[in-house]
């Protein structure tokens, strides 16, 4: 079934669900285009794992990754509410600060699925196809 973006107002700045489960703030500035709060959001765990960050590492090494990529209680990474909610400059900005794009929800949905449910595809296609190609093996 279709992890459910439309249970809660992708507009509202809400910080838990309806079952009182945290929503991390990642989700929050995401789901609510708030692209100031995500770059802040983002720079602060960057700098923070700094002295762990290599060049070399592997992206599941990487604790700016794993931010990025965090989960909520569906799922869903920040990606997934961004490409929900059409927030066309937070997905640019999550993909660009390396966002990985086959994370799926717990029902396996991807962002890119997101879009296409919403009827976005056509304006994120420019963010997505060049990541998905790099993806595709020949």
């Amino acid at each position: 079934m279709v992890a459910r973006g439309d249970e809660e107002d992708a507009g509202k700045a809400a910080t838990t669900t309806k079952q009182r489960h945290p929503i991390p703030p990642l989700h929050v500035a995401a789901r609510t285009g708030d692209l100031d709060a995500l770059s802040a959001l983002l720079a602060s765990n960057h700098h923070h794992h700094h002295h762990h960050h290599h060049r070399n590492d592997a992206a599941q090494n990487n604790p700016v990754i794993k931010f990025i990529d965090e989960r909520d209680v569906h799922g869903r990474t920040a990606l997934h509410l961004a490409a929900w909610a059409n927030e066309k400059a937070v997905v640019e900005r999550l993909l660009d600060s390396g966002a990985d794009v086959s994370v799926g929800a717990a029902d396996g949905v991807q962002a890119i699925h997101f879009a296409c449910m919403k009827g976005h595809l056509g304006k994120m296609l420019l963010f997505f196809i060049p990541i998905l190609l790099l993806t595709l093996e020949f």
